[in-house]
Parts: structure tokens; sequence; C-alpha cells
């Protein structure tokens, strides 16, 4: 996708806000995302728009508040209704948020993003398909414009690099409304995480056999394994993993020096079937469907039968993915694996590249969205 003209690098003011200010118990280890989510907050209807804390559900959206207090309070100030003043700030600018703090920490480690970063990784990736999914949705002819962009008919995946990029314009006129757009971009999000944690599975036994409390400090651990947490962050989250379990904190460690591996199943397909499911709901599509648009994705002579229709089949019911009853049954595809692909949200299926195929790149996400 275009890169928003308006992206700039972060001034030294806001680097020095960010070492100093973002913690474990603020950024990436949060519970938000690690265990329950907390319900929405309760705001009364006279709180002023820019007061962004009111917004924040979990730490990392309390983070992005205080970002956003330091250094955009002018944002929202415009804004008169306190809903979508909640909804532009937690599913554009948490999202915009957390693409600076990627873009950061990705260029302090050369390159190479974190895996601590999968929070706000989950709020990058759930903006990019929740904003590409706005696009196709109001996407009706050859020539398309829409909140400012002008964009032309995707026939092919390529094409999707020259839509419009997710844009606060988007955000504050959603077509058909917030609440719509609201339960997408957490069907989105819940998908990008259930296949984070499953894809994490496939290399850290112990963080899908074990005890709760230590499952969970085996992933963290595992997360560590390649880059280490910035100085600061340990400290923290080894007070929570204490309390936690007696034995968490030797959980952590053990992963962190070296996770347990236990291949299974084929990661890159698995985590793309995870990842897709809001689509396949929300075009009803049935297997057979799902089936061919897999034989697009991927190289069938690589995978074999995992892609056939029986294949897929038995990969959905591994992964505990479920279509409506009348799907169920569908017909089987047809067998010219050359028919041409058509409909705008099979090609943003076949688009997606799951946290298995690009590995540490996926919590980058794909539209160029981050600021390096």
């Amino acid at each position: 996708m275009n890169k928003n003209p308006k992206a700039r690098t972060l001034s030294n003011r806001q680097m020095l806000f960010l070492s100093k200010e973002i913690s474990a118990n603020k950024l990436a280890l949060s519970l938000a995302t690690i265990g329950a989510r907390k319900g929405k907050s309760q705001i009364s209807k006279s709180v002023p728009p820019d007061l962004f804390t009111h917004f924040a559900r979990n730490s990392f959206e309390q983070s992005a508040a205080w970002f956003y207090n330091q250094y955009a309070r002018e944002a929202l100030k415009a804004c008169s209704d306190p809903d979508k003043a909640e909804f532009v700030f937690r599913y554009y600018y948490c999202a915009k948020y957390a693409s600076i703090v990627i873009g950061w920490f990705t260029k302090q480690n050369k390159g190479m993003t974190p895996l601590w970063l999968f929070e706000p990784a989950l709020y990058l990736i759930a903006l990019e398909r929740t904003h590409l999914e706005m696009v196709l949705s109001v996407t009706k002819s050859q020539i398309n414009t829409y909140a400012n962009s002008g964009w032309t008919k995707p026939i092919r995946v390529g094409d999707f690099a020259q839509l419009p990029s997710p844009s606060a314009e988007w955000f504050f006129n959603p077509p058909g409304g917030i609440k719509v757009w609201q339960t997408r971009f957490e069907a989105w999000h819940k998908a990008a995480q259930e296949s984070f944690r499953y894809w994490v599975g496939t290399w850290c036994r112990d963080s899908i056999t074990l005890h709760p409390a230590l499952a969970k400090a085996a992933f963290l651990g595992a997360l560590t394994n390649k880059i280490a947490l910035p100085f600061g962050f340990t400290n923290e989250l080894i007070q929570h993993l204490q309390k936690a379990h007696k034995d968490s904190l030797k959980m952590f460690f053990n992963n962190v020096a070296e996770p347990k591996d236990v291949f299974r199943g084929d990661p890159a397909l698995d985590c793309w079937l995870i990842e897709i499911w809001p689509l396949v709901t929300k075009c009803k599509w049935n297997c057979a469907k799902i089936s061919e648009l897999a034989r697009k994705r991927f190289d069938q002579k690589k995978k074999g039968g995992a892609l056939d229709y029986q294949g897929i089949v038995a990969r959905c019911e591994k992964l505990q993915l479920k279509l409506h009853p009348l799907l169920q049954k569908g017909g089987r595809p047809p067998k010219a694996a050359s028919r041409k692909v058509s409909d705008k949200f099979e090609l943003m299926a076949i688009w997606i590249a799951s946290v298995g195929m690009v590995q540490n790149k996926w919590l980058e996400g794909q539209t160029g969205f981050v600021e390096f």
C-alpha cells in the first residue's frame, strides 16, 4: 500500500520519552494480551476527547494514551462525539503508536523486530486488515474515491500495494458506522493473537503443555530467546513471574536459554487459516472455497494433499476452526487450479501473509505503515 506521505521520524524528545516511559507492564509484556482482557471502560459522556487515558482498556492502550497526551493532544480535540473519539483512539491511534514503537525497537535491533513486541503488533495487523476491508467494502467500480483517497479496483494481489494506506480520515468517517468496524477490528485482532500463540507453540512446547501460569512464563521466555529485553524491562517481568507461580521464574529462564522444539503441523498453512478466518465467516466460505484459495496462496507441489479438500477439512478440525453447519458440506472445488480469482475478498485472503510464513517480519505488518 502507499506509504503515508505525512509519516515522519521521531524527534529526540520523543525518543527520550519512549526510552524512559515505556516499561514492561505498559508495553509488550502486559497481561492485556497474555491474560484476560479488561472490559470496555465506563467513561462519562462529558469527558473531553483529548483525555485519552479514559479510553484505555489495558496497559498498552494506557501507554498509547500517555504518548498522545504528550505529543498529539490536538488530534482528537475537534471530535465532539466521545464514542467516535474512543473508536478513533483505540482502532487507529493505538495502532499508529504501535507502528512507532515497532519501528523504533526494530531500528535499535539492527532491523530485527523483537518477538516481545507482539502486543503492539496485534494492533498494527488488526488496523491494516480492518482498513483494507474498509477499502474493499466501498470498492464498487473501476475508479473509486472515499475519505480523500482515490484508487482503482484491484484485479490481482499485486494491486493491493496501490490501495490507500490507513489514515485517521477513514476512521473518523468509517463506511457503515463505527459499530461495524469495532467488531471487525476485534475479529482481526483475535485471529492474529491466536495465530501468534499457535506459532510460538510450534517451537516452544512448554507454552502449550504446562499449567497456565508456567505456560505463560515459558511463552515470555521463548519470546526473549533471540533478542533480549531492553535494560529495565526484565526487573518488572521478574516481579510479576515471582507472584504468578513458584516455578514461573525457572520456566522463564529455561526458555530464554533454549525453548523446547515441538514442530507439529504446517505453521505457514495453519497460521494462514487462523488469520483468514474473519473473512471466512464474513463471506460464508465453505471448505471447498478455502481449499481453492489455499491452492492459490501456496505451492501445491510442496504442500501435497494438505491443500486438497480433505486436507483442509482435517486442518480446520485440528485447529478448531468451525464453519456454520450449513457450510460444512459444501461441494468440492473445481480441479482447474488456474481459475482466475476475481472476488476482492478472495484476493485479500490470498494477500494475507501469516506469522508462520514470514515469522519476525510479520510484526511489521504488510503495508509499510511502520515508521523506521
